[in-house]
Formats: C-alpha cells, structure tokens, sequence
C-alpha cells in the first residue's frame, strides 16, 4: 500500500479531486453513494453529480441533503460516455488536477481517493488508476478488479469477476483497462487524448479510452488499497434492461473493432461472434428467452451500421 499520508504535509500540497458520479434514477443508492463520498479523508475533493434525466426524483433529493454538491442536470438521457464528458469539461473548468469518474451505485471507502492520488503522485507516467471493486451484498466477494482485451464477442475479460478476496489481486499492477465504475484519470490524459467518444453511448466508452490513452505511452494502473463497493448496475435490474445491455455491449464491440481491430483481431472477433451466436441461438430458445438472441443480432448488426444513438428512442423501441 502507498502512504499517501507521508508524502504530502499541508493542505496546500494537496491536489484538487473532482469526483464525477453519472446518475439516472439512482434513487437511494446514489445518496448513499454521495454520503460516503462526504465521508472522504481526502480534504481537496469537489463531488458533482451529472443527472442524465432522471424522472425518480434523484436530483431534487440530492440538492436537499447536500447543498454543497453541485448537480448539473442534462435534459436527457445523453448515455454515460457524453454524461461522462459534461462533468469532466466542468472539472477542468473548475482547475481539477484528477478526475474520479464513479458510477451512482457505488459506496467509497474513505481512504480510496488518497490511494489513488499517491499512485499518480508518485508516477507521473501513470495516466489512469482503478479501484479495487467489492460485490456490496457479498462484500467477501470482488465485483472486478480490472479488464483484460481479448478481442472476443465482448472484446474484454473482468478479472476477479464473482471471485472471493482471497488477497491475490493484492498488488499494484499495469493493466489493459481499469473497470469503469471506478477510475481516476489525471488531467493532462484529457489534454493529450480528449475526452469519452460518446458513440459508445454506454458500455467499452472506458476500454475505448484506456485503449486511445495506452496507445500514447500513458500508464493505466490497478490499485487494490483502494476499495469500493457496487451495488450491480442498479439501473439495469429489469428484463428490458438486460435486453438492453445485451445490445449495447454487441453494437459497441464491433464499435471498439473498428476503431482499434487489426485484421488479426478482425479474425478472432469474428470468429467469437459466429460460434457465441450459433450457441446462443439454441441456449435462448431452449430458455424461452428467444428475445435475447435477437438483441445480439440487432447489436452487431447497428454496430457495423454505424450511427449515433438517440436515447429516445433507444429506450422506447429497443423491443422492435
């Protein structure tokens, strides 16, 4: 573990943090979210929250339970990557030296900002850092602890996915890719490499930038002192939902594929989608769950089509 405590003596040492939390109807997990982050030991920490149109209420409870957290409302939902990007153009505009990117339905242990901020303070060639994620209603369990590329149907692999801590990712370690639901990043990676493509709309946004940021020399590092817990994708418990992600992760496969695939890569991930097609198609049916299938086939299809995603739309007649 870095000590961060040692290495920085006066609160004019400290850093600025702006932690980003990307909410849409997170209800009562995002106040927990925002109340453990207040609970933070890092004394130099902004919180914003960027609401993509949440209709539960969420913004107005944020406002009246802590009045000193900035709330930017979009009109819309502008899907994570975009949602992403509102609060880091805020962040920078406010002079943040790290951005703490976390999704709503995570709890943060109090020394994890800190943890983080040591690792970039004592490796400047270290871009992006990610926490070690717990699973909330099993906290003996990991959520991920980072993400492998192997260009597969789903391009990545989350290490420690389910498994029970038995202390082996215990090591601060170079990665692919950090887990999305909780990364740091230091300003000068968004001045060097931009900010989130938002065709991702949501899901492989953060393997798409860990992959821009790799190809530039930049660091991206796992850092297990620090901890956080997740609730599990709270916004997406509904059959509808999952149907939903089914076909975002396809669509955004053959996205990241066109961005970064080689024709090597080209040949594996082709052939992953054939043979996870072919399996699935008997799997789904044999499960009553044909309409699963089907969003693999329409997420690859529009993912070689192209094409931005208009929310409305999206979460209207994902079904059709």
């Amino acid at each position: 573990m870095f000590d961060w405590g040692d290495t920085v003596t006066k609160p004019t040492d400290y850093e600025r943090v702006t932690a980003i939390v990307i909410n849409w109807n997170g209800g009562e997990v995002v106040l927990e979210c925002i109340a453990s982050l207040t609970r933070s030991a890092y004394p130099v920490l902004d919180v914003v929250v960027v609401d993509n149109g949440s209709v539960d209420g969420s913004p107005q409870a944020l406002r009246q339970r802590f009045p000193t957290v900035r709330v930017i409302e979009n009109q819309k939902n502008l899907g994570y990557a975009e949602g992403a990007n509102v609060g880091i153009r805020a962040a920078l505009r406010q002079g943040a030296h790290y951005v703490l990117l976390l999704n709503n339905d995570l709890t943060v242990d109090s020394r994890a900002v800190g943890e983080l901020v040591s690792i970039h303070r004592h490796n400047p060639l270290v871009g992006i850092t990610g926490a070690k994620i717990y699973r909330r209603d099993d906290p003996t369990r990991l959520y991920c602890v980072w993400e492998v590329i192997k260009y597969h149907h789903v391009i990545t692999h989350s290490v420690g996915e389910f498994e029970l801590d038995r202390g082996q990712y215990d090591q601060v370690r170079e990665v692919d890719c950090v887990c999305g639901a909780a990364m740091m990043m230091r300003r000068e990676v968004f001045e060097q490499i931009g900010l989130f493509d938002p065709i991702y709309f949501a899901y492989h946004e953060q393997v798409d930038y860990c992959e821009r940021t790799r190809k530039q020399g930049i660091k991206i590092v796992f850092v297990p002192s620090a901890k956080v817990w997740h609730h599990g994708e709270h916004s997406l418990r509904s059959r509808d939902s999952l149907y939903l992600k089914t076909y975002l992760l396809r669509r955004n496969s053959v996205i990241f594929m066109k961005k970064h695939g080689d024709w090597r890569k080209w040949i594996k991930f082709l052939s992953f989608v054939t043979l996870t097609l072919v399996v699935t198609f008997f799997g789904e049916i044999f499960k009553g769950r044909f309409i699963f299938f089907m969003a693999r086939i329409k997420g690859f299809r529009d993912g070689f089509m192209g094409g931005t995603i208009d929310s409305e739309k999206l979460f209207s007649n994902f079904h059709e």
